[in-house]
């Protein structure tokens, strides 16, 4: 939290000042995000991506997660497309995708947690909470939304 208390308040005051800066929307928006205001943080990071150059698959795996997380799931796939499109490879990505399709489309969502944890770093203390998603996949029939160790809200209506 050391860094994060004294580069949000510079951050955000850069981006007061400058706020089509896409560095500062980026890194803005992340933070919004992690304290699950998904709304602002789903604005910074679309300001972000119109100003980011290169690829910027992460950005668009926050995107799936807000959007999810706001109830857009049409919005949410999008995103994940995007993000895999841009890199492949990223575990967070495929990891988002389990998260965002478990109640939908159940073997995907196994697909996805399966690749995200043959990507994840070697002891890499996310892996702990996708086994246990993993083992709720599994368990899961869906027939009913998936009980498990969610990071996000399921969209999905009862």
């Amino acid at each position: 939290l050391g860094a994060a208390a004294t580069w949000f308040p510079r951050m955000s005051a850069r981006l007061d000042g400058a706020p089509s800066d896409p560095i500062a929307a980026l890194l803005v928006g992340t933070f919004a995000h992690q304290d699950k205001d998904y709304t602002r943080s789903y604005a910074l990071l679309e300001a972000a991506a119109k100003g980011l150059p290169g690829k910027t698959g992460r950005l668009h795996t926050l995107q799936a997660l807000n959007a999810f997380s706001l109830g857009d799931v049409e919005a949410s796939k999008a995103e994940l497309r995007r993000s895999l499109e841009l890199d492949s490879n990223d575990y967070e990505a495929h990891w988002a995708a389990a998260e965002v399709l478990r109640d939908m489309d159940l073997f995907a969502a196994r697909r996805s947690l399966e690749i995200a944890l043959s990507l994840v770093p070697h002891r890499a203390q996310p892996s702990v909470r996708m086994k246990r998603q993993q083992a709720a996949l599994t368990a899961c029939d869906g027939s009913a939304a998936c009980a498990g160790p969610w990071r996000y809200t399921s969209a999905r209506v009862p």
